[in-house]
Formats: structure tokens, C-alpha cells, sequence
């Protein structure tokens, strides 16, 4: 047992010899780490369109308060349900391949929603200049695709924090999660404007950009090369290894 923490106690303080840290927080910033960090950014630049994008619903399909108040519930109700079951999956499949798969489909699936949002939307508009009445099925499609974001995007938190932990050694995960959260909050306030830039004419583009940013990001998730993961955490294990060794030899 204390050989264990022995180990482990080594391996969240060994840093190379002769790496400084900015060569170390260079390394820090590898492939997988990048993409992790901006698939986190976009999961928030999603949540953050969805909601500034109710005063353009608002005027052009005269939806009233209610109803994009079942929108807003059906997101947040599959996301925060979603949750203990992305949890519960990370656990039964970890490993980093079966991770990085999870993420992929999830990516994916969010990508999708986000485009059957904005053609929900548009078809919901149209229906409604030809007819002048509002057509309760496009309200339950809406509801529905805005389900299915809510709960593709609940596993973006924990699969996006469980494998930047593996790609990341303990001594920079601080400035990952850092990185990571910086990368959300720009994010979010770029998608919050281009969407009010973009405004009632063309809105659905922000959708449609962010749905197929969220697929091309699953793809890469489900085909990148665990082989760049975590210079750092190699060499530090590597050095946590040789110490323990060359202590033992002592004794």
C-alpha cells in the first residue's frame, strides 16, 4: 500500500529534468487535449444559442412564453436526466478508446439535433405564412430534437473532463481545466452574437455551422491518436518509475 502511494505521490510531482514550464505547458497543449478543450467550448456555445435565439422564434413564429418554455424544459430536463447515465457508461466502458467512442456518438447525435432544430424551426415558419395558424407537430418535433440536444449534450461534461484527466498529468491538469473553461465562456458569448448578428433572416445559419462543427468534432474525437496523448504524462511516469527504482536500490 505504501509502495502505491509511493508511486503515486512520485508521479503527480515528477516533471523531466531540464523541461521548464513553458516547454512543459507547451507539451501541455497537445492534439487531443486541443480538441477536448474545444468540444467543451462548443457544447456551451450550443447552450448559449439555444437560449439567445428565443426573441427571433419569439417574433417570427409568434410563439409566446409557454411555449418556448416546454423548448427550454425539454433541454434542460434530458440534460440534467442525462447526466447519471453518461456517468453510469463512463464506468462501464472506461478505457480511453471506449471514451473517445462515447464522445463521438454524442458529438455526432448533438450535431444532428442542432440541425433538426433549425430545419424544425424553418419548416414550423413556413407551414405557418401559408396556413396563418401554428402547426402542433412541428411543436412536438421541436420538443423532441430539443430533448435529444439536451441529453447528446450531458455527456460532454463528464467524457470531456474524464479524458482530458487521462491525456493530462496531475501537475497541468489545473491550467487544462483552466484552458477549458476560458475556451466555454468565449464560446458562449461568440455564439450569443453571432446569432443576434445573423438575426431574423438568417439565424438557422449559426445552427447548421454549429451542427456540423459538433459532427466533424465527433469524428476527430472517434479517430485520435492516442499515441500524442500526454508526452508529459509518459515522461513524468517514466521518471516516477526510475526514481522508485533508483530508491530502491539505495535500500
Amino acid at each position: 500500500m505504501k509502495e502505491r502511494y509511493s508511486r503515486l505521490h512520485v508521479a503527480k510531482k515528477a516533471k523531466p529534468k531540464g523541461e521548464s514550464s513553458i516547454v512543459a505547458f507547451t507539451k501541455l497543449l497537445s492534439v487531443p487535449t486541443i480538441l477536448l478543450i474545444v468540444i467543451a467550448s462548443l457544447d456551451n456555445a450550443d447552450k448559449q444559442l439555444l437560449a439567445s435565439s428565443f426573441p427571433i422564434f419569439e417574433n417570427l413564429l409568434n410563439w409566446n412564453v409557454k411555449e418556448l418554455g416546454y423548448f427550454s424544459l425539454a433541454t434542460n430536463l434530458s440534460y440534467a436526466l442525462s447526466l447519471p447515465v453518461w456517468g453510469w457508461l463512463i464506468h462501464q466502458y472506461s478505457g480511453t478508446r471506449n471514451l473517445q467512442k462515447l464522445l463521438a456518438y454524442a458529438c455526432g447525435a448533438w450535431g444532428i439535433a442542432m440541425i433538426s432544430i433549425a430545419v424544425a424551426t424553418l419548416s414550423a415558419s413556413t407551414t405557418s405564412s401559408k396556413t396563418g395558424t401554428e402547426s402542433s407537430f412541428w411543436t412536438h418535433i421541436q420538443i423532441s430534437v430539443r430533448a435529444m440536444n439536451g441529453a447528446a449534450l450531458g455527456s460532454i461534461l463528464p467524457l470531456s473532463q474524464s479524458l482530458l484527466v487521462e491525456y493530462v498529468p496531475a501537475n497541468y491538469r489545473g491550467q487544462a481545466f483552466g484552458l477549458m473553461g476560458a475556451g466555454e465562456k468565449l464560446a458562449g458569448t461568440l455564439s450569443s452574437a453571432a446569432v443576434v448578428y445573423l438575426g431574423e433572416n438568417h439565424w438557422q445559419y449559426a445552427y447548421y455551422g454549429l451542427g456540423v462543427l459538433s459532427i466533424v468534432m465527433g469524428f476527430l474525437a472517434r479517430y485520435m491518436s492516442l499515441g500524442s496523448t500526454g508526452s508529459i504524462t509518459n515522461n513524468a511516469r517514466q521518471h516516477a518509475v526510475a526514481e522508485q527504482e533508483k530508491k530502491q536500490r539505495k535500500c
